[in-house]
């Protein structure tokens, strides 16, 4: 798990320009945007951004295109758990924030990263 300082986090007024940043400098392929309290509010993902892109990148925000309810989970799941819950879908989920209890990200994980330990 990837966590402190490796956490791709931003704010809904945040500017795609912004978002494109984060995302880039993070290198997790979405951004999770959280509120004032620093709960997870929402998320930006490659694929929510490509359609994005024909907006105006110094007005549009994150808040107008992020999905409101990004699949997440908690640091006491098992990564198995987490695995399927990446997978199951039809489209893998290829990052996946850990929240706390007062859905604060503590944490983010990669698939291509659970893949590789074996434990699948």
């Amino acid at each position: 798990m990837h966590e402190g300082e490796a956490l791709p986090l931003g704010k809904a007024d945040m500017t795609l320009s912004n978002v494109i940043i984060e995302m880039t400098r993070k290198a997790f392929g979405c951004i999770g945007i959280v509120d004032e309290s620093g709960a997870l509010i929402g998320l930006v993902s490659d694929g929510d951004l490509r359609p994005a892109l024909t907006r105006h990148l110094d007005t549009a925000t994150a808040g107008e295109i992020m999905n409101h309810d990004p699949i997440t989970t908690k640091r006491d799941v098992l990564a198995q758990e987490v695995i399927h819950l990446m997978t199951a879908r039809r489209k893998a989920i290829n990052s996946l924030f850990i929240l706390d209890d007062d859905r604060r990200p503590v944490g983010i994980v990669r698939l291509h990263d659970l893949l590789r330990t074996g434990i699948a």
